[in-house]
């Protein structure tokens, strides 16, 4: 796959991804549980004194509710199952809510961000831009995401998409908690790559006009770019 022609590729990319404000936007915001009850009323328990399956589901609810702080004492205590790999990936959704990272995805969709191949401040000044995220919650989150793999769904494309970019960042993340792309661990960065590699042979029966092909293979472009 050619991917010479910056400045063509990233207008194409961006192009695309304007096309598909609504399909991608849904799937990156979207929940995989649709939850048909208020789960107010069970994130008052402490999820230490439940059960494994219950803590699982106040997780799922904290989830789907949006409250932080019951996303963060859910987060907690998933990721330190290690052996479940449902609670790894609930961890990894969970850490990935909490990052806020996923805004960079959805400004690439609305047009507000465009990645360039061989940009890598494009990643790196988002970041410094918005100082409220919390990257190192994606860091981990790509961690449990890769426990996640053997369960019974898989992972999806997407999954693999906002994964690899938390293995990205741990590649390029420096002792003093900045990112550097230049400096980043090479075997970490590879691995990163070939995560985000699945996400588009996910996509390989899709038609190359298809909005999610294109968001994908821009994106892939762009992380082997780095």
């Amino acid at each position: 796959m050619n991917h010479s022609g910056v400045f063509t590729r990233a207008r194409a990319f961006r192009a695309a991804c304007m096309a598909s404000v609504i399909t991608v936007a849904v799937a990156l915001l979207g929940c995989e549980q649709v939850f048909t009850y208020s789960p107010v009323a069970f994130l008052q328990r402490p999820p230490s004194a439940l059960s494994a399956a219950q803590q699982l589901e106040y997780a799922q609810d904290a989830l789907a509710s949006g409250d932080k702080a019951a996303m963060t004492a859910a987060y907690d205590i998933l990721k330190t199952q290690t052996t479940n790999t449902e609670s790894q990936y609930v961890a990894a959704q969970l850490g990935v809510e909490l990052s806020g990272v996923s805004e960079l995805f959805m400004g690439v969709v609305d047009g507000s961000v465009t990645l360039t191949v061989g940009q890598s401040s494009d990643i790196t000044g988002f970041l410094a831009d918005h100082p409220e995220l919390e990257p190192e919650y994606l860091i981990q989150a790509a961690a449990y995401m890769q426990n996640a793999e053997g369960r019974t769904e898989g992972l999806t494309t997407l999954d693999y998409v906002i994964g690899s970019l938390g293995m990205a960042l741990g590649a390029a993340e420096q002792p003093d908690g900045t990112f550097d792309f230049s400096a980043a661990d090479a075997t970490m960065l590879a691995d990163a790559q070939s995560f985000a590699q699945v996400a588009l042979t996910n996509t390989a029966g899709l038609d190359t006009t298809d909005p999610l092909y294109q968001f994908v293979d821009g994106y892939v472009a762009y992380l082997n770019g780095l």
